[in-house]
């Protein structure tokens, strides 16, 4: 396989092409929507920094409804970039940018693509639609273009495994970023403080619209905490599992959800901040059991229990 990205980080993916047109007709390929759907996604630009962006996947993704995002750079025939959603936290936004640097009659131009933690399925369409720009550009005709653009099953798993290296350079990061991408442990405060296989910590922080009225930590934020940490331990755990028997995939979201919570409240919730820790007591064919612990900023355990998930 030619011209495939690198990743730089565990969470960003660049790729390279020279592509046989000069500079301002591979711009209209990056902002006029109806180029754009001829590679890519139709995307409907407002020309400006911090203008809207309104990406609509068409027929091939129905699954995949229109996406609004925001311009992040504007320099015509130099450099485009965008991020999407346009509200998400910096680690659950994605943000794409386009480089172009002339190269005689063609033009070379360098995609990097700033990944959320869920959107690692999209490294292989990223090739597979530079392939059909560059088809589009050299006037191939319309058949030959939307072939392009679809990913072989080859090219998905190239950047699947290319992926997995990256990540395995600093696991810990990129379990962090998969954590805090979720938009329910943002909301909730959730901060992890670590993650190995046996043993994950998060911080959690009393603020004024998660309390009781006498000022104290609502306990549903602790047992949302142990569920949630307690899921993200045992997809660890589950993963591994199906890793060891050969399974190498790794698509998100991981099929699992909780079927059983027990937690007891052993003190009052007083303090400013708390640490709830998992530990894994099970992992069986279809059950993963852990359990929960949460501390007081004193050093008192202030909870205990078990979270049961099906996978």
């Amino acid at each position: 396989m030619e011209n495939l990205g690198v990743f730089t980080d565990t969470r960003t993916l660049r790729l390279q092409r020279r592509l046989p047109a000069p500079a301002a007709e591979v711009w209209r390929y990056l902002v006029e929507p109806e180029r754009t759907a001829l590679w890519r996604w139709r995307s409907e630009i407002e020309p400006r920094v911090g203008g809207a962006v309104t990406m609509r996947p068409g027929d091939g993704a129905p699954e995949h409804g229109p996406t609004s995002g925001v311009v992040t750079a504007w320099a015509p025939e130099q450099r485009f970039a965008y991020a999407w959603p346009a509200h998400a936290t910096k680690v659950a936004k994605d943000e794409v940018s386009f480089e172009l640097a002339p190269a005689g009659a063609a033009t070379d131009l360098a995609l990097t693509h700033a990944l959320s933690p869920f959107a690692s399925w999209m490294v292989a369409d990223w090739h597979a639609g530079l392939d059909a720009l560059v088809a589009a550009l050299s006037g191939a005709d319309a058949a030959s273009v939307a072939a392009a653009r679809a990913p072989s099953p080859e090219l998905g798993e190239a950047y699947a495994e290319a992926h997995r290296q990256a990540r395995a350079t600093r696991p810990g990061v990129y379990m962090q970023d998969l954590f805090h991408g979720t938009p329910f442990h943002a909301h909730l405060g959730l901060e992890m403080t670590e993650v190995t296989a046996d043993r994950v910590s998060v911080r959690v922080r009393k603020t004024g619209d998660l309390t009781l009225v006498g000022g104290s930590l609502h306990g549903g934020v602790v047992a949302a905490a142990v569920d949630a940490l307690g899921a993200f331990h045992a997809g660890m755990a589950g993963q591994r599992r199906l890793a060891k028997e050969g399974d190498k995939s790794d698509a998100r979201p991981f099929s699992l959800r909780t079927i059983g919570l027990n937690l007891d409240y052993l003190k009052p919730l007083r303090g400013e901040t708390f640490t709830a820790t998992t530990t894994v007591l099970d992992v069986g064919a279809h059950v993963i059991r852990v359990r929960g612990d949460v501390v007081s900023d004193q050093g008192v355990t202030v909870a205990t229990g078990t979270v049961s998930f099906a996978y």
